[in-house]
């Protein structure tokens, strides 16, 4: 289906007559919408595809180092003619001198109902995440995953049954460790968090400084509450909730149903077999 989507849009550039002077990309903003991915810090959440084609761009051509989606603005006005202000971050990443980065930042704050303060610096092969409320779930509620999110509800349910995997549990319980570490060269998927004992790893302290420093020298406005112009947080996790509940009025006429509910409308939704679980 993307082939096919993609397909059109460069045949339409081609009878256009401007697909040799168009450069088009195509990305991801986030991992895929389920649990672990979109709105996490997560590897499945970070490592996002970014595919170019154009004028002076080589075929077949790979990008190893590291790249963030903030770097596609100077790249564009770049590749362009055009002059790249001194104040973006993002550097051009089709230049023969593009710096070799040592890590990368990434951050995730308030999503919709969802409130939340999480940073992490990614490096080349390890990945630290820094979860500033530990004391909250995994799953921390949002009206929109919980509708939009098949995982959500089977989560919890496996869960309840005792279905799940050391990594899977962790993403129903009600807390979380302050900070996460991965060694990619050794669990390319993040799975395991060494934090614990890599304590002492200068690595790891290395990473830690330098997210410190980034959060200082750009202004890190996640400690902040949000504007007196907009609404609280109560106003906002009420307007959700009553979307998520008028969500699900119209698929099972039931503004508030189970788990095992709403997991029985996912599966008849993608034409899958009812699967028993039994807690």
């Amino acid at each position: 289906m993307v082939d096919k989507r993609v397909g059109v849009i460069l045949d339409q550039l081609r009878e256009g007559g401007v697909l040799d002077n168009t450069i088009v990309i195509f990305f991801a903003d986030h991992g895929r919408p389920m649990p672990w991915g979109k709105q996490w810090l997560s590897v499945e959440g970070l490592q996002v595809p970014l595919i170019m084609r154009g004028p002076g761009l080589a075929a077949g051509g790979v990008e190893d180092r590291l790249v963030s989606l903030i770097d596609l603005a100077p790249s564009l006005l770049e590749l362009a003619g055009l002059p790249i202000p001194n104040w973006m971050e993002g550097k051009p990443i089709l230049r023969a001198e593009f710096p070799v980065r040592s890590e990368i930042f990434a951050a995730r704050d308030r999503c919709g109902d969802a409130q939340d303060r999480i940073r992490a610096v990614i490096g080349m092969d390890h990945l630290l995440v820094k979860n500033f409320d530990p004391s909250l779930s995994r799953l921390n509620w949002s009206g929109y995953k919980e509708a939009s999110y098949p995982g959500m509800p089977l989560l919890r349910l496996l869960g309840a049954a005792g279905q799940l995997n050391a990594f899977q549990a962790q993403w129903i319980a009600p807390t979380r460790p302050e900070l996460e570490f991965y060694d990619l060269k050794k669990d390319a998927a993040g799975l395991h968090n060494v934090a614990v004992s890599s304590a002492n790893d200068p690595l790891m302290k290395r990473m830690q400084d330098a997210m410190g420093k980034w959060i200082k020298t750009t202004g890190d406005r996640g400690a902040l509450p949000d504007p007196p112009t907009e609404p609280t947080l109560e106003e906002i996790q009420k307007a959700k909730r009553g979307d998520y509940q008028r969500t699900w009025e119209k698929r099972l006429k039931k503004g508030e149903p189970t788990d095992a509910e709403r997991v029985a409308w996912w599966e008849e939704s993608y034409g899958l077999p009812p699967k028993v679980i039994v807690p």
